[in-house]
């Protein structure tokens, strides 16, 4: 027979673990986070990655019971990475994704918890309002586990959270859209999201981004896998790099620029061809629609936001 007080330290288990990482935004956690210490049924983790705020110890001494997990190791900013780690030191079935410049209204957990399932991960329907509340998501542990939650390689701004997504999606987890009505994002600048990544041109990260993620779509789709291993998304990683190089430094980009790729694949031995080995090649090329525009918007990409 169950103990009376074990069934009861049960229900104080969160169902939601949010995570919000910080660096160099503690004027955007000092709105935020207590709001997001108000919304029911979550526990809250906050990143302090190697924060000049030492954010980590404005939340220890105001919001005692908030989790702070410390980054000390990486001069620079990895959202993917900084996410990651809080979520191995979260405790809840349900991952909750938010930025520090995100205000959060208590009636958005109704619009979550009806939402959200074991094979449903949540976000925000916000097209009209950009881009700034598409990193906001309720994310079922399992399946983010499942497929290796954000890919670290993204390491600098833009896109790490629709990768993310599209795993899930391909993974069989289905994407419910909530309302943005509870959500509000604190407007600022270029100048805060590209602060400690090398390159501060916005244009070129989500470039880099896009076709990264447009690679690495392609060949993990041809394999059947939830994430390709490490070594050949590095290789891709580098090759998405490099094509944006051809193509923001071309004096002349109306001839775009191509790239090939081959990677390993591994076919069961059982199999009809499995004692060969198979190799999947494949050939990007990418063409600006507006040359004259493009060498305008990337005369100088690392100078330019």
């Amino acid at each position: 027979m169950q103990r009376p007080e074990f069934a009861v330290e049960r229900l104080r288990v969160p169902r939601f673990s949010l995570i919000v990482t910080c660096k160099g935004r503690l004027m955007h956690l000092r709105q935020t986070l207590p709001l997001f210490c108000q919304l029911p049924g979550c526990e809250v983790t906050v990143v302090d990655y190697g924060c000049p705020d030492r954010s980590g110890d404005w939340v220890a001494a105001h919001f005692p019971t908030v989790n702070v997990v410390r980054v000390e190791d990486d001069p620079g900013f990895n959202p993917s990475r900084a996410r990651n780690i809080a979520a191995r030191a979260s405790t809840a079935d349900y991952l909750f994704f938010v930025d520090a410049d995100i205000r959060v209204a208590a009636n958005a957990m109704d619009a979550i918890s009806a939402a959200v399932t074991p094979e449903t991960y949540v976000t925000i329907d916000a097209t009209e309002r950009g881009d700034d509340l598409r990193g906001t998501a309720v994310v079922p542990r399992a399946m983010f586990e499942a497929v290796g939650g954000y890919d670290e390689l993204l390491r600098h701004y833009g896109m790490e959270d629709t990768e993310l997504y599209t795993r899930l999606t391909d993974y069989g987890c289905k994407d419910a859209f909530i309302p943005p009505d509870a959500f509000t994002a604190i407007p600022h600048g270029d100048e805060l999201r590209t602060t400690f990544f090398p390159t501060k041109s916005v244009r070129k990260l989500r470039l880099i981004a896009q076709f990264y993620q447009e690679y690495i779509k392609v060949f993990r789709r041809s394999v059947r896998v939830p994430q390709l291993a490490l070594e050949d998304r590095e290789q891709i990683h580098a090759a998405a790099c490099s094509l944006v190089e051809q193509l923001t430094a071309a004096s002349d980009p109306r001839n775009g620029a191509r790239l090939g790729l081959k990677l390993p694949l591994i076919r069961p031995e059982d199999k009809i061809g499995g004692d060969m080995d198979w190799q999947f090649e494949l050939t990007m090329t990418m063409k600006p629609r507006n040359p004259s525009a493009f060498r305008q918007a990337y005369r100088n990409p690392l100078l330019r936001r």
